[in-house]
């Protein structure tokens, strides 16, 4: 059915338990998994470029050292797992297609409501995705949470 499932992570203890429910749906499937993080640029910051540029390259050194624990945890190798730099509705769209996946899985915070069942990153996602999408809701998640709500 599907070939290359592609999840994006958050990198929370809670969606890592999405994550491994998505795997195990890639297992059954005989399908590729990969996940993808996104780092979303701060559209602006007070103190101008410098600044922008210094948060950005520590948002990308945070990635860098926790997309591999992530992996870890997930017994995948650092290869299946992406990091985008953009807008998440948009880099998770072009993930999809330059990994060709043709299912994309992604967890509902839903904090904000009824009107905002999906959260606003996965709701986007689905406008711009050109793949299938299966949300799986994390409310009824019983993942442990850590001190920070971060894996690293």
């Amino acid at each position: 059915m599907y070939k290359h499932i592609l999840f994006a992570t958050d990198l929370t203890s809670q969606s890592l338990e999405v994550a491994k429910k998505a795997q195990q749906m890639a297992i059954e499937a005989n399908a590729q998994f990969s996940i993808i993080y996104v780092i979303e640029p701060p559209s602006t910051l007070p103190g101008g470029e410098a600044i922008y540029s210094k948060a950005l390259q520590q948002s990308r050194e945070y990635a860098q050292k926790a997309l591999p624990v992530y992996a870890e945890k997930l017994s995948i190798a650092e290869s299946q797992a992406h990091i985008g730099v953009g807008k998440p509705k948009d880099a998770i769209a072009d993930a999809v297609k330059q990994l060709d996946a043709d299912l994309l899985v992604m967890a509902s915070h839903g904090s904000g409501g009824p009107a905002h069942a999906m959260g606003s990153t996965t709701s986007a996602t689905l406008h711009t995705a050109s793949c299938d999408i299966l949300v799986i809701n994390m409310r009824n998640s019983s993942a442990i949470k850590l001190q920070d709500n971060k894996i690293f």
